[in-house]
């Protein structure tokens, strides 16, 4: 029993010190997509468009993705190459959805 109990303790101390990092708040991640969508569309389609696309973001993205779009913008993040993929469904989804770029 205790060489378990000892044997977690390096796989605890990697997970908090190592890459677990936190979600950007979903509010934040949405404020950021109607900031961005404001400039080239209405401000009600980019509001609708962040409501579907933002929760769904923010469930299947790793915190680094979301924190680029954050700070970056939806335009410019350099996403997590494992995220690319779903971030596009996700993104695609949504503008078909709210009837974006037509």
């Amino acid at each position: 029993m205790r060489l378990t109990k000892y044997a977690l303790a390096p796989l605890l101390a990697a997970a908090v010190l190592g890459g677990c990092a936190s979600k950007p708040a979903e509010s934040d991640l949405r404020a950021r997509i109607i900031e961005d969508l404001s400039a080239t569309v209405a401000e009600d389609d980019a509001v609708a468009f962040a409501d579907c696309v933002a929760p769904k973001l923010h469930q299947e993205l790793s915190a680094s993705s979301l924190e680029e779009i954050v700070d970056d913008g939806i335009g410019g993040a350099y996403i997590d190459e494992d995220d690319a993929d779903t971030g596009d469904e996700i993104i695609e989804e949504c503008a078909e959805q709210v009837s974006l770029g037509e």
